[in-house]
């Protein structure tokens, strides 16, 4: 490859230039100070270039020209720091980098894309455009293959970019009308929520990647909603459920564990237990602090915090 003789080149010209110069140690004032001024005005030639990868081999040439011939520690610095922002350059742009088939492959793969998208022009078959291009993509020479495959992804990012607001807004629809069609299918119970969520991912479309993106955040977002709803109904449950407790105990004295439920029955009879016995023991306490410490009430107490446990979840009354 031609990139990979001009780093050998490179390579045994520093070497027998470096044979020349005087041993210095990395850490030594002219050395450091000889890598950082290489550096520093490798990094504007560069940037001055515009970034070209084709531009190297030029912008290396020149700078090695005007190497400084002394003090020796400030020449050897230079031309280390110098070897070292060109070989990264180079590992950075790749093998092809700068030949002429390589953007060849780039143009190629550019007019093709426009050629194609042009008759597509529908964001929802973005993908099936790439593959379109991509399968007629050139499998040799080794850079025209490259330069092909960079405009081609370069050309699909862009269009992807643009095609993001409607990608989003095909996903978030389509989400919207799978999870109603699923609640109306199951039923709008919290209980059912779960299948609903589950019947609702095994719809998720597989491309455009946008597309599929934007589907799964909306259902992920629906069914969050739904389970907040249902697990507030559970709370507001268990406090009514606390307070009518505490009065009782008040009054009178002057756990169902769950397997095999749904997520969100699971999660909201948890609430509604937790919710009961903090608004119970906020209540008595207080209505009534000092009933709570006579001995002869504890039973009692127990007995109604006990109840908590019994639960009627979000669908009560529907």
């Amino acid at each position: 490859m031609l990139s990979q003789n001009i780093i050998q080149v490179a390579v045994i010209a520093f070497a027998c230039s470096s044979a020349v110069l005087a041993a210095c140690s990395e850490d030594n004032d002219d050395y450091v100070a000889g890598v950082e001024q290489a550096t520093l005005q490798w990094d504007s030639a560069y940037d001055y270039r515009g970034n070209e990868c084709n531009q190297i081999v030029f912008i290396n040439a020149v700078l090695e020209s005007n190497t400084p011939t002394s003090p020796a520690c400030l020449q050897e610095g230079y031309a280390a720091g110098l070897n070292t922002a060109y070989n990264s350059a180079l590992n950075e742009c790749g093998d092809c980098q700068g030949v002429p088939s390589y953007d060849q492959g780039v143009n190629q793969a550019v007019v093709q894309w426009n050629a194609a998208w042009s008759y597509i022009d529908d964001c929802k078959k973005i993908d099936t455009a790439y593959k379109q291009v991509s399968s007629a993509g050139p499998n040799s020479p080794e850079c025209l293959e490259a330069g092909f495959e960079a405009g081609l992804e370069a050309k699909y990012d862009a269009q992807l970019i643009k095609c993001e607001p409607e990608c989003e807004e095909y996903g978030e629809d389509y989400a919207n009308s799978v999870w109603s069609s699923e609640r109306e299918k199951y039923g709008e119970d919290c209980a059912n929520l779960d299948k609903a969520f589950e019947e609702a991912n095994k719809k998720t479309p597989a491309i455009p990647t946008c597309y599929n993106q934007a589907y799964v955040n909306q259902i992920n977002t629906l069914y969050t909603d739904s389970l907040d709803s249902c697990v507030d109904t559970c709370i507001a449950n268990g406090e009514d459920q606390g307070e009518r407790l505490a009065q009782q105990f008040c009054g009178i004295s002057s756990g169902i564990e769950l397997y095999n439920s749904p997520l969100t029955l699971v999660i909201c009879n948890d609430q509604e237990k937790q919710a009961c016995l903090t608004t119970f023991d906020e209540t008595t306490m207080s209505d009534c602090p000092t009933n709570r410490d006579i001995p002869d009430n504890q039973e009692y107490y127990e007995a109604l915090q006990a109840s908590c446990a019994i639960t009627i979840g979000p669908d009560a009354g529907k």
